[in-house]
C-alpha cells in the first residue's frame, strides 16, 4: 500500500478489485502528507471532521468489514463511534498512518485467503451476510468518498488539490515549463 500505483488494465477479478482498493487506500495517507499537526486535527464545519479522525475511521472501516464481519474476531471500535472519527493526543499521522498499513495489510491477507463469494461469518445488521466481492467494492466506495472529503478539507488548509498521486505526478510531469525570463 505504500506505493502510488495504476491498476493494472485487466485480470482476475479479485487482483483488479484488490489492485482498485489499493488505489484508494495509498491516496489517503498522501492526501495528508505535509500538514502540521495542528492541521491535521482542524475540525471542519458543519460536521467538524478532521483529516486524522478521517484517518481514523477508515481504520475502523477496514477492521470491522475484514475483521469483524468476515473472520468474527473482535475489533477495536465500531467505524461510526464518535470516538472511532476523533484523533486523541496519542493519534499522530505517523502513528495513525503505520496503523493504517497494518490494518490494511490483514485486509489483504484476508482477501487473498477467500473467494469472492465467501460470505460473512458475523452479518450486518443493515445489509445481512454479504460476500467479500461486496466487502472488496464497498471499500473502494468507502475509501473514494472519504478521499473527496479529504480533497476539499486540504484544499481549504493550503490550496493543494488532487486524490492521485500517481496522476498528479503525471500531470506535474506533462505541464509546459515556464519561459525564464
Amino acid at each position: 500500500m505504500d506505493e502510488h500505483f495504476t491498476p493494472p488494465p485487466y485480470g482476475d477479478e479479485k487482483t483488479m478489485l484488490l489492485a482498485f482498493v489499493n488505489q484508494q487506500r495509498a491516496a489517503v495517507p498522501w492526501k495528508l502528507e505535509g500538514l502540521t499537526d495542528e492541521q491535521l486535527r482542524m475540525p471542519h464545519q458543519p460536521s467538524g471532521m478532521s483529516l486524522l479522525g478521517l484517518l481514523k475511521h477508515l481504520i475502523h472501516v477496514e477492521e470491522t468489514w475484514f475483521v469483524g464481519r468476515m473472520l468474527g474476531e473482535p475489533v477495536t471500535r465500531a467505524p461510526n463511534d464518535p470516538e472511532a472519527w476523533t484523533a486523541n493526543d496519542e493519534d499522530s499521522f505517523d502513528a495513525l498512518r503505520a496503523w493504517y498499513l497494518t490494518v490494511s495489510q490483514r485486509s489483504d491477507e484476508i482477501t487473498r485467503n477467500m473467494a469472492l463469494d465467501q460470505l460473512t461469518a458475523v452479518h450486518s445488521r443493515t445489509y445481512g451476510p454479504v460476500s467479500l466481492q461486496w466487502i472488496l467494492l464497498h471499500m473502494i466506495e468507502e475509501i473514494a468518498r472519504h478521499l473527496g472529503h479529504a480533497d476539499f478539507i486540504r484544499e481549504s488548509i493550503d490550496g493543494a488539490t488532487g486524490v492521485n498521486p500517481v496522476y498528479e505526478a503525471r500531470a506535474r510531469r506533462t505541464q509546459p515549463m515556464e519561459k525564464q525570463p
